[in-house]
């Protein structure tokens, strides 16, 4: 937690000198250069914090006096007003993305191009979108003012086009396992998402990603990007190749089922409205899988991982289907119930009781 703090701190410490560049009407260039070193060295799995650490920071200035109209007219400073308090300033500071050069002056609007200039009418090469940034408009998906959730639909295209594919993925990866969370994210916000993840190049990235992911909510991100066929046609590697046990037991789960399932959103169900009594219920968005692999081969490879959390998918799948398959999963119903792990072999033994031998 200290250094999570000392990065909080410093970060704050990185936007208010920038802030205070651009206000005074200097070239604030090494000021731009320290928050661009300190921005790439944040984990992005905290972007909620890093967005309320530059929001405060940009309140804090603007106590002093007014700070928006200093961060959109400054190249280099108008991404930090993707956190500001203002709902017009983070609606302009998307928005200008789409004016074209003759409309504003944010072209660049970090140093080395954090913010491409995609102008209707220029021919200039555009400048790499930097992941951080990227990550900030995702999330201007759920902001609570509507005309800003417009402005992200319509500039995310740009700006992943402009980002990369392996960027892309990067901002995702950072984003889609906690998007659920989102209570204003509606489905047309999904369908842009979507829509990303189609490009190409970019689910190559996300494939790498969960398969040689050592830490980090991988399995929630593969389950997310499930929702699209991008992956369909690697689930079996994914299966077989991937380092953390929850992406293969998931991977698996989904061959052995024949679909795939992933959490949509948490809604709140009245349980007593007079005691105000309720709570929130996982709402899960299915797809059939249309991957044709061969059962009882795959449910062998499950039985056979060396991580128990997969083997328990295999008894779940042995047990389930054991009166289709009949004498010809015996071989794999005897691995369980001998498996060292007393409720995968308490399964084994349950089919080993009702399955009846070949012949």
């Amino acid at each position: 937690m200290r250094v999570v703090q000392d990065a909080a701190n410093g970060l704050r410490e990185a936007v208010l000198k920038v802030i205070e560049a651009a206000a005074s009407g200097v070239p604030g260039e090494a000021a731009r250069a320290a928050l661009a070193e300190r921005t790439e060295a944040l984990p992005l799995d905290r972007m909620a914090q890093w967005e309320q650490v530059i929001r405060g920071a940009v309140d804090a200035y603007r106590g002093a006096g007014p700070v928006g109209k200093h961060l959109l007219r400054h190249p280099g400073t108008a991404w930090i007003a993707l956190c500001s308090g203002s709902g017009f300033d983070r609606e302009h500071a998307l928005r200008a993305v789409l004016a074209g050069p003759a409309a504003t002056t944010l072209w660049t609007l970090m140093l080395k191009g954090w913010l491409p200039r995609v102008g209707r009418a220029t021919s200039e090469v555009v400048p790499p979108v930097s992941v951080f940034v990227l990550a900030l408009a995702v999330r201007r998906l759920n902001d609570w003012v509507p005309q800003v959730r417009s402005a992200a639909r319509q500039c995310l295209p740009a700006l992943a086009t402009a980002a990369g594919s392996e960027k892309t993925g990067e901002a995702f990866r950072a984003v889609l396992p906690f998007w659920t969370e989102w209570g204003r994210l509606e489905a047309v916000d999904r369908q842009v998402l979507d829509q990303l993840l189609e490009q190409p190049g970019v689910a190559d990235g996300i494939r790498h990603m969960v398969i040689s992911g050592t830490s980090g909510p991988m399995a929630e991100l593969l389950a997310q990007v499930s929702r699209t066929a991008v992956l369909d046609a690697h689930w079996n590697t994914i299966a077989r190749d991937a380092i953390q046990p929850a992406v293969r037991a998931r991977a698996y789960r989904a061959l052995l089922m024949g679909k795939v399932l992933w959490l949509q959103e948490r809604r709140w169900r009245w349980i007593h409205k007079g005691l105000y009594l309720g709570r929130m219920e996982a709402v899960f968005g299915q797809r059939h899988l249309d991957v044709a692999v061969p059962f009882l081969e795959t449910l062998a490879s499950a039985a056979s991982d060396r991580s128990a959390y997969v083997r328990r998918e295999a008894a779940e799948a042995l047990s389930r289907e054991m009166k289709a398959l009949g004498g010809t999963a015996l071989p794999i119903a005897l691995q369980l119930a001998a498996d060292p792990v007393p409720s995968i072999a308490q399964r084994g033994r349950y089919v080993l009781e009702r399955l009846e031998p070949a012949g």
